[in-house]
């Protein structure tokens, strides 16, 4: 017997079956605590076993005496690559099924192991991280995004979330969520790309690349204004409230426009209660990402004789330089208005374009 065992430890078979058994086991254990071994412990494993029995069989023609077992096990092996070569695609598929992509992201105030399946529909499957090696086996949430073909892990902020579904501890479904997809994200991202700033109901919102951007929400309304909060991302997920106040809102004028060009800096453009002359459009920078705002300064030039520097507009901003509009009234001269362009570096001081 003691023989017996000393020739099958001579052998890689031998400890690929041990590895085999040891792997079985953990999982049996690891099911009755609930958790799962994260992908990558099965890639790896997967790699092992199929490397042990190549070299086992291997070793196996090489040692034997008969011609006939050589020659078996020859045949073995090419038969088993022209089978993996004739059924490469169901191979993949299979791979695909039994190993979709999995990303380790920060949701829901925690650190949850992500799967997506993106066949024919794609859908996004939650689970709690444990640590560098294990998961948790039930389903926390998932989210469904409709079509497939895409992983939205990795293209964040691109594809808009239609459903999410909740489950209890023994990965029952607890509740459905259903997202109205009354704006697609697609149609934002392609908007601002046409056209910015643009300016909705709702408030305003712009990505500066695919983690970094600038919310602006219209919160409340009463007596002529409008109550906004201003939100940043540095992750593209997740949206922190700017404004230094004691609610976080600020109050602004119905119809007033918003503008960011950078994480940092961005514009207010305030128009003003309507039907008062006196109550002119106004512009405000904030240069701290929105926690934070103030009336920019318009610097008066000796060339305009008229008193009023009015604001017409959002600025633009063109090559590295930031452009505004602003016009003077004078009723008794044709045209009454009179356009001039001012320029400024920083947002906050604006200077009259002499070159114009």
């Amino acid at each position: 017997m003691k023989e017996i065992i000393d020739k099958m430890k001579s052998n890689v078979l031998f400890y690929t079956g041990a590895y085999v058994v040891v792997f079985a086991i953990s999982k049996i254990f690891l099911k009755v605590l609930e958790l799962e071994y994260m992908q990558y412990i099965y890639k790896f494993s997967f790699f092992v076993i199929i490397i042990g029995l190549i070299i086992g069989l291997i070793q196996i023609a090489h040692k034997s005496k008969y011609k006939i077992v050589k020659i078996s096990i020859v045949l073995l092996m090419i038969a088993i690559v022209v089978l993996c070569t004739i059924f490469i695609q169901i191979i993949l598929l299979f791979y695909v099924v039994y190993f979709p992509p999995e990303h380790v992201v920060e949701k829901e105030n925690g650190k949850m192991v992500g799967y997506v399946y993106s066949f024919l529909r794609t859908r996004v499957d939650y689970y709690e991280y444990i640590n560098f090696f294990l998961r948790s086996e039930k389903i926390k949430f998932s989210e469904d995004y409709g079509k497939g073909g895409f992983d939205p892990i990795e293209n964040p902020n691109i594809h808009a979330v239609q459903e999410y579904t909740y489950y209890d501890k023994n990965g029952k479904v607890i509740n459905h969520k259903y997202i109205e997809q009354s704006t697609k994200q697609e149609d934002k991202q392609e908007e601002q790309e046409e056209e910015r700033p643009f300016n909705y109901e709702d408030g305003y919102e712009i990505f500066f690349n695919e983690k970094e951007g600038c919310r602006v929400d219209v919160v409340d309304w009463a007596m002529g204004k409008e109550a906004i909060k201003v939100y940043t991302t540095n992750d593209g997920e997740n949206w922190n409230s700017q404004i230094e106040t004691n609610n976080g809102i600020m109050w602004v004028h119905y119809d007033s426009k918003f503008l960011f060009i950078n994480p940092k800096v961005g514009f207010i453009f305030d128009n003003g209660r309507a039907g008062d002359p006196e109550d002119y459009a106004t512009l405000q920078v904030t240069t701290n990402g929105g926690k934070s705002y103030q009336d920019c300064k318009i610097i008066h030039p000796s060339n305009i004789t008229e008193k009023n520097l009015l604001i017409k507009d959002l600025p633009i901003y063109e090559e590295g330089i930031l452009k505004l509009t602003i016009y003077t009234l004078n009723y008794n001269k044709e045209p009454k208005r009179t356009y001039y362009e001012f320029i400024s570096n920083d947002g906050i001081e604006w200077k009259y374009n002499k070159d114009l």
